[in-house]
């Protein structure tokens, strides 16, 4: 072996080595919570193609696609914590209640009635609950109308769990771990 070629090796392996931070074990938190993460496919919020007439709900972070969206309450810590906890929304259950919307030609609309949602365990069997209230719409400081459809959804176990919302043809599927 040439010196040029052992001196590129002896750079590559200490470079390599020098740059590599020291290993740590994770915590049990977060080693239970990358187990979990790789086992349930928690849906991400929509960034992009968003329509304007639901961002002008200032919600948040939401989730959908085409005509149907969902506030995405699971990725705010603060509403999952509470989710997380028994008898918040109701009974000994774990749940949260937040909006949905139907987008029509740009508007928000009530098109297609009340959503219908249905809550499956994935990781078991299992059966959550849920309800969709009465078309609501009220007035903004702004003077713009906030609309929704106020949905409930309660999980009677911790797990993983998948959400179907739909109005008619459309269907919106969202996964959450309790």
């Amino acid at each position: 072996m040439s010196l040029a070629a052992v001196a590129t090796l002896v750079l590559l392996v200490t470079g390599c080595s020098a740059t590599r931070p020291p290993h740590r074990s994770p915590s049990p938190t977060a080693a239970s919570t990358a187990a979990i993460s790789q086992a349930c496919p928690v849906s991400t919020s929509t960034k992009d193609g968003v329509p304007a007439a639901l961002a002008s709900q200032r919600y948040g972070v939401v989730y959908g696609h085409g005509d149907l969206w969902v506030g995405a309450w699971w990725e705010d810590p603060d509403a999952l914590a509470q989710a997380r906890q028994k008898g918040v929304v109701g009974g000994d259950s774990f749940g949260y209640k937040y909006p949905a919307w139907k987008v029509v030609d740009g508007q928000l609309t009530d098109a297609g009635g009340t959503p219908r949602v249905t809550v499956a365990l994935l990781d078991g069997r299992g059966r959550g609950s849920a309800q969709a209230g009465d078309y609501t719409s009220e007035r903004q400081d702004d003077g713009n109308a906030a609309q929704w459809w106020p949905t409930v959804v309660e999980f009677p176990s911790r797990g993983c769990w998948q959400v179907i919302e739909s109005i008619g043809d459309d269907k919106l599927v969202y996964v959450v771990q309790i």
